[in-house]
Protein backbone atom coordinates (compact mmCIF):
# COMPACT_ATOMS: atom_id res chain seq x y z
CA UNK A 1 0.00 0.00 0.00
CA UNK A 2 1.92 2.85 -1.24
CA UNK A 3 1.18 6.51 0.20
CA UNK A 4 1.69 8.13 -3.32
CA UNK A 5 -0.01 7.36 -6.22
CA UNK A 6 0.53 9.10 -9.77
CA UNK A 7 -1.89 10.88 -11.93
CA UNK A 8 -2.87 8.19 -14.16
CA UNK A 9 -3.92 6.20 -10.66
CA UNK A 10 -6.02 8.95 -9.85
CA UNK A 11 -7.42 9.39 -13.19
CA UNK A 12 -8.39 5.47 -13.40
CA UNK A 13 -9.65 5.75 -9.95
CA UNK A 14 -11.80 8.69 -10.57
CA UNK A 15 -13.17 7.15 -13.84
CA UNK A 16 -14.38 4.56 -11.87
CA UNK A 17 -16.43 6.67 -9.72
CA UNK A 18 -17.85 8.06 -12.80
CA UNK A 19 -15.38 11.28 -13.05
CA UNK A 20 -14.43 12.30 -16.38
CA UNK A 21 -13.14 15.71 -16.17
CA UNK A 22 -9.69 17.00 -16.18
CA UNK A 23 -7.67 16.45 -13.14
CA UNK A 24 -6.34 20.14 -12.43
CA UNK A 25 -4.67 18.83 -9.16
CA UNK A 26 -4.11 16.06 -6.29
CA UNK A 27 -2.35 16.41 -3.14
CA UNK A 28 -2.18 14.26 0.02
CA UNK A 29 -3.82 15.31 2.89
CA UNK A 30 -1.25 14.35 5.90
CA UNK A 31 -3.51 14.38 8.77
CA UNK A 32 -5.13 11.15 9.05
CA UNK A 33 -4.47 8.58 11.17
CA UNK A 34 -6.19 5.29 9.50
CA UNK A 35 -6.99 6.04 5.68
CA UNK A 36 -4.41 7.44 3.21
CA UNK A 37 -6.81 10.44 1.93
CA UNK A 38 -6.32 13.34 -0.93
CA UNK A 39 -7.79 15.82 -2.65
CA UNK A 40 -8.92 15.80 -6.16
CA UNK A 41 -9.12 18.47 -8.34
CA UNK A 42 -11.42 18.82 -11.95
CA UNK A 43 -11.80 22.22 -11.91
CA UNK A 44 -14.82 23.61 -10.93
CA UNK A 45 -15.40 20.22 -8.28
CA UNK A 46 -13.30 19.14 -5.95
CA UNK A 47 -12.94 15.74 -4.53
CA UNK A 48 -11.91 13.14 -1.19
CA UNK A 49 -10.23 10.11 -2.58
CA UNK A 50 -9.47 8.09 -0.02
CA UNK A 51 -7.66 4.09 0.42
CA UNK A 52 -9.58 2.56 3.39
CA UNK A 53 -7.06 0.45 5.62
CA UNK A 54 -8.61 -2.90 5.25
CA UNK A 55 -5.86 -3.95 7.97
CA UNK A 56 -8.55 -1.72 9.90
CA UNK A 57 -11.52 -2.14 8.58
CA UNK A 58 -11.76 -5.06 7.43
CA UNK A 59 -15.32 -5.80 5.27
CA UNK A 60 -15.27 -2.79 2.86
CA UNK A 61 -19.23 -3.66 2.20
CA UNK A 62 -20.04 -3.19 6.24
CA UNK A 63 -18.29 -0.01 6.44
CA UNK A 64 -19.80 1.63 3.75
CA UNK A 65 -23.07 0.50 4.05
CA UNK A 66 -23.07 1.85 7.76
CA UNK A 67 -21.84 5.07 6.78
CA UNK A 68 -24.09 5.49 3.51
CA UNK A 69 -27.11 4.38 5.67
CA UNK A 70 -26.27 7.30 8.20
CA UNK A 71 -25.26 9.76 5.53
CA UNK A 72 -28.38 9.64 3.63
CA UNK A 73 -30.71 9.30 6.33
CA UNK A 74 -28.96 12.72 7.66
CA UNK A 75 -29.71 14.33 4.28
CA UNK A 76 -32.83 12.85 3.73
CA UNK A 77 -33.85 14.84 7.41
CA UNK A 78 -31.66 17.95 6.46
CA UNK A 79 -33.81 17.77 2.90
CA UNK A 80 -37.12 17.55 4.84
CA UNK A 81 -36.00 20.10 7.19
CA UNK A 82 -35.79 22.82 4.45
CA UNK A 83 -32.17 23.06 4.49
CA UNK A 84 -31.37 24.20 0.88
CA UNK A 85 -27.41 23.61 1.60
CA UNK A 86 -27.21 19.74 2.25
CA UNK A 87 -24.52 19.50 0.19
CA UNK A 88 -22.50 21.95 3.08
CA UNK A 89 -24.37 19.18 6.09
CA UNK A 90 -23.51 16.44 5.32
CA UNK A 91 -21.03 14.05 3.16
CA UNK A 92 -22.34 12.62 -0.21
CA UNK A 93 -20.50 9.36 -0.93
CA UNK A 94 -20.04 8.55 -5.03
CA UNK A 95 -20.78 5.06 -6.31
CA UNK A 96 -18.43 3.46 -8.66
CA UNK A 97 -19.32 1.36 -11.66
CA UNK A 98 -20.33 -1.39 -9.53
CA UNK A 99 -22.77 0.25 -7.51
CA UNK A 100 -20.95 -0.16 -4.70
CA UNK A 101 -19.38 2.85 -2.73
CA UNK A 102 -16.03 1.66 -2.63
CA UNK A 103 -14.19 0.34 -5.56
CA UNK A 104 -11.12 -2.14 -5.46
CA UNK A 105 -8.07 -1.97 -7.84
CA UNK A 106 -5.85 -4.69 -9.22
CA UNK A 107 -3.07 -4.43 -6.08
CA UNK A 108 -6.39 -5.04 -3.40
CA UNK A 109 -6.78 -1.39 -2.31
CA UNK A 110 -9.79 -0.21 -1.47
CA UNK A 111 -11.40 3.27 -2.40
CA UNK A 112 -14.00 5.25 -2.15
CA UNK A 113 -14.63 8.88 -3.06
CA UNK A 114 -16.48 11.54 -1.84
CA UNK A 115 -17.38 15.02 -2.45
CA UNK A 116 -15.21 17.64 -0.75
CA UNK A 117 -17.10 20.45 1.66
CA UNK A 118 -15.31 23.50 1.32
CA UNK A 119 -14.84 25.79 4.33
CA UNK A 120 -15.00 23.46 7.41
CA UNK A 121 -12.84 23.35 10.70
CA UNK A 122 -10.89 19.94 11.51
CA UNK A 123 -9.78 19.28 14.66
CA UNK A 124 -7.32 16.20 15.82
CA UNK A 125 -6.62 17.82 19.02
CA UNK A 126 -9.18 20.10 21.66
CA UNK A 127 -7.02 22.66 22.55
CA UNK A 128 -9.92 25.38 24.04
CA UNK A 129 -13.29 24.92 25.73
CA UNK A 130 -14.93 25.87 23.05
CA UNK A 131 -13.38 23.49 20.49
CA UNK A 132 -14.48 21.12 23.34
CA UNK A 133 -18.58 22.73 23.68
CA UNK A 134 -18.87 22.98 19.88
CA UNK A 135 -17.60 19.38 19.32
CA UNK A 136 -20.46 18.26 21.96
CA UNK A 137 -22.75 20.55 20.60
CA UNK A 138 -22.16 18.63 17.11
CA UNK A 139 -22.39 15.53 18.78
CA UNK A 140 -25.70 15.50 20.25
CA UNK A 141 -26.99 17.30 17.02
CA UNK A 142 -25.61 14.29 15.32
CA UNK A 143 -27.24 12.21 17.87
CA UNK A 144 -30.74 14.10 17.72
CA UNK A 145 -30.87 13.22 13.80
CA UNK A 146 -30.26 9.57 13.89
CA UNK A 147 -32.44 8.89 16.73
CA UNK A 148 -34.98 7.76 14.69
CA UNK A 149 -32.31 5.71 12.30
CA UNK A 150 -32.90 1.90 12.42
CA UNK A 151 -30.01 0.90 14.52
CA UNK A 152 -30.49 -2.85 13.14
CA UNK A 153 -29.30 -1.69 10.12
CA UNK A 154 -25.84 -1.07 11.20
CA UNK A 155 -23.29 -3.97 11.77
CA UNK A 156 -20.65 -3.57 14.40
CA UNK A 157 -17.09 -3.41 12.23
CA UNK A 158 -14.69 -2.91 14.85
CA UNK A 159 -15.31 -5.30 17.80
CA UNK A 160 -16.76 -3.12 20.66
CA UNK A 161 -15.26 -0.50 19.48
CA UNK A 162 -18.18 1.77 20.45
CA UNK A 163 -19.00 -0.33 23.98
CA UNK A 164 -17.40 2.42 26.55
CA UNK A 165 -17.59 -0.24 29.38
CA UNK A 166 -15.86 -2.22 27.62
CA UNK A 167 -12.86 0.42 26.87
CA UNK A 168 -13.13 1.87 30.06
CA UNK A 169 -12.66 -2.14 31.57
CA UNK A 170 -9.51 -2.02 28.96
CA UNK A 171 -7.72 1.06 29.87
CA UNK A 172 -8.05 0.13 33.93
CA UNK A 173 -6.55 -2.97 33.05
CA UNK A 174 -4.08 -1.64 30.93
CA UNK A 175 -3.46 0.89 33.81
Amino acid sequence: MSDLINKEKVKALCEEFGIADEITEYKKINNGHINSTYTVSTGEKKYVLQMINTSVFTDPDRLMSNIVGVTEHIRKKQAEAGNTDIDRATLRFLPCSTGKYYFCDSDKNCWRMYEFIDDVYTCNIIDSEEVFRNAGIAFGEFQNILADYDASLLTEIIENFHNTASRFNALKKAV
